[in-house]
């Protein structure tokens, strides 16, 4: 195994929610069985990058079950050892494919792959990929832009983590984890996208009518491991300021988009999330706003959107590093100087990524509770890195955090009153 490459147990391997929620939506964490876990062991070794196979296995399982997901959720532990002789074949396969380095696209074509949420809170993302705007600003370098949206920023890190991205628009909490788990091998940050727009909504038939209420009871994040579900766990657990004298909340990670089914079926107490999610339970009527996150810290502001690159594609094309984050900032200061006139790009991008109708009135509801910047907002990023912490979500190893703000273009990440 490389050194400074994450590294995982393999002798008693367990497939985190973060990604086995593909497969397997709504389970809590599962182990498999002895025969899969050698085979993946014999192929971690064969690699030479332990994590290579875990991040395909949890993406590649993914596009590999597709229209079998049903049947899978009922049966696959059976499958994994009845038919292993037709169905362990197809992931030694699968797996393989995702051990390659992708420091370029599959194609040889000079692409940048860009990931992003489909969240209004990566608004510039959604504006790039409606209007194709990274695509021009990269046509003078002679590279293409391919974007792809995922449900939860751990997602995106296990991408970043297997070569499948370049860059990417995540939440501030799954960006310093790889960064910290990589040794600092793997992650840089390139620049602020978003702050605040993170909002806790109650059950009003299960009389939730403020923060408190939500004690004891079940609250949903979007997924194991993001920004929303550790602020979630810190102000509703027996560390936070709203439990202390009662019992902590039970955090569920739930896909944003069943978040709303849930609620309409008063399966859930509250939720834990990002807008446009928070807006659309309001409009819906299933949910009612207890109160913005923003207002929980002590200076009223709460990153919640960052740029990231791949370290090394970040080293290697510091001119395309260079254009997409010009273009990252026109698009910032064009969403701060004239929100509205991007309502309906807005909308027409969330139906395109959802297959649904989002509401332009629904849209512009959630931009007045976001705050876009370039700004890293160090203060808020260390904040979260002690929280997270104590929490044991990150590890509490001696990497230097100061080489996460430093820009592969040779300048430091703008922070806080330098940005627009």
């Amino acid at each position: 195994m490389r050194t400074g490459r994450p590294s995982y147990k393999c002798n008693r391997l367990q497939i985190r929610q973060v990604g086995f929620n593909s497969v397997w939506p709504g389970s809590k964490m599962r182990t498999l069985t002895p025969n899969t876990t050698k085979l993946i062991e014999l192929v971690g070794k064969f690699c030479g990058r332990v994590r290579c196979w875990r991040a395909a296995l949890t993406h590649n399982i993914a596009f590999f079950a597709g229209s079998l997901r049903k049947q899978l959720v009922r049966c696959a532990p059976p499958l994994l050892t009845v038919h292993s002789s037709v169905l362990l074949p197809s992931f030694l396969i699968l797996i393989l494919a995702g051990c390659r380095e992708n420091s370029k696209s599959p194609s040889g074509a000079g692409v940048v792959r860009v990931g992003f949420l489909q969240n209004i809170t990566h608004a510039q993302a959604l504006i790039a990929y409606q209007r194709g705007d990274f695509t021009a600003a990269l046509r003078s370098t002679g590279f293409d832009c391919t974007m792809q949206a995922f449900q939860a920023g751990p997602a995106i890190i296990e991408a970043i983590y297997a070569g499948h991205l370049d860059v990417a628009y995540v939440g501030p909490i799954p960006a310093l984890n790889g960064y910290l788990r990589s040794r600092g091998q793997e992650i840089r940050l390139l620049s602020g996208a978003a702050e605040n727009g993170t909002v806790v909504i109650g059950n009003p038939r299960r009389n939730i009518r403020k923060l408190e209420d939500l004690c004891g009871r079940r609250v949903a994040t979007p997924q194991m491991g993001n920004t929303q579900d550790l602020a979630a766990r810190y102000f509703l657990g027996a560390a936070g300021t709203a439990c202390r004298s009662q019992k902590s909340a039970d955090i569920v990670p739930i896909a944003p988009s069943d978040i709303e089914i849930l609620m309409a079926k008063d399966q859930l107490d509250g939720a834990w999330v990002p807008e446009p999610w928070g807006s659309q339970l309001v409009t819906k009527g299933t949910g009612v706003l207890l109160t913005e996150e923003k207002s929980l810290w002590p200076d009223g502001r709460t990153p919640l959107t960052v740029v990231i690159a791949r370290k090394k594609f970040a080293e290697e094309h510091r001119d395309i590093v260079s254009a997409l984050l010009d273009c990252h900032t026109s698009l910032t200061l064009e969403l701060r100087a004239n929100k509205e006139s991007l309502v309906p790009v807005l909308s027409e991008a969330m139906h395109r990524l959802t297959h649904k109708p989002f509401p332009e009135s629904l849209v512009a509801s959630s931009l007045e509770r976001i705050e876009f910047t370039t700004s890293a907002h160090r203060e808020g990023l260390e904040r979260l890195v002690l929280i997270a912490r104590q929490l044991r979500y990150m590890p509490k190893n001696a990497v230097r955090l100061d080489d996460f703000f430093l820009a592969q273009t040779g300048q430091t990440v703008t922070t806080d009153k330098q940005s627009p």
